[in-house]
């Protein structure tokens, strides 16, 4: 099954999409989930994986919003649970006193909320994706981003268990056209 998912390659997104157990022949990540449905619904892919919610933050708000308008023309095939442990890594600082902005998705952040009270001299510019937000902090000097530790490359880990060690799980569905 052509697969559609939020990328580039490394995303939570992608680790789901290799936990699934439909066959997945090809995978293609997009930048966005509005390309994502997109795609689905004009055939260019036969399965598109979402992010339906979080433990911790709860709703992907913005894929339930294009889940409801899509109601009557997707059917839900598989669902995949995915530990999250995030971390917080930069390209450029050494320690977290070099570190002025951070740089996730709007929904990890939100994840790691309590981690970050207390910091008001850090700066948050959401991402597309922790794979999005990784190069954006590739070329901003201080700068910081929140991703799982499988994801990190070459970046230095500042900090683990953004989170407080509180488990976080996501639910990903697997979908396609009725």
């Amino acid at each position: 099954m052509r697969t559609g998912y939020l990328g580039p390659p490394g995303t939570f997104s992608e680790k789901a999409l290799n936990l699934l157990k439909h066959k997945v022949t090809q995978k293609v990540w997009y930048s966005s989930f509005k390309d994502i449905a997109r795609a689905l619904i004009d055939g260019e892919i036969e399965g598109a994986l979402f992010p339906l919610e979080n433990s911790l933050s709860g709703k992907v708000l913005e894929v339930d919003a294009i889940l409801k308008t899509l109601k009557e023309k997707l059917i839900l095939i598989e669902e995949v649970f995915l530990p999250i442990t995030p971390g917080l890594f930069s390209y450029s600082a050494q320690s977290l006193e070099e570190i002025n902005v951070v740089l996730s998705r709007p929904e990890l952040w939100q994840q790691c909320r309590e981690y970050f009270k207390g910091r008001d001299n850090l700066r948050f510019i959401p991402a597309l994706s922790s794979s999005q937000a990784a190069e954006k902090a590739k070329k901003i000097k201080g700068a910081a981003f929140i991703a799982d530790l499988d994801y990190r490359n070459e970046a230095k880990v500042l900090e683990l268990f953004l989170n407080g060690n509180r488990p976080s799980i996501t639910r990903f569905g697997l979908f396609k056209i009725l």
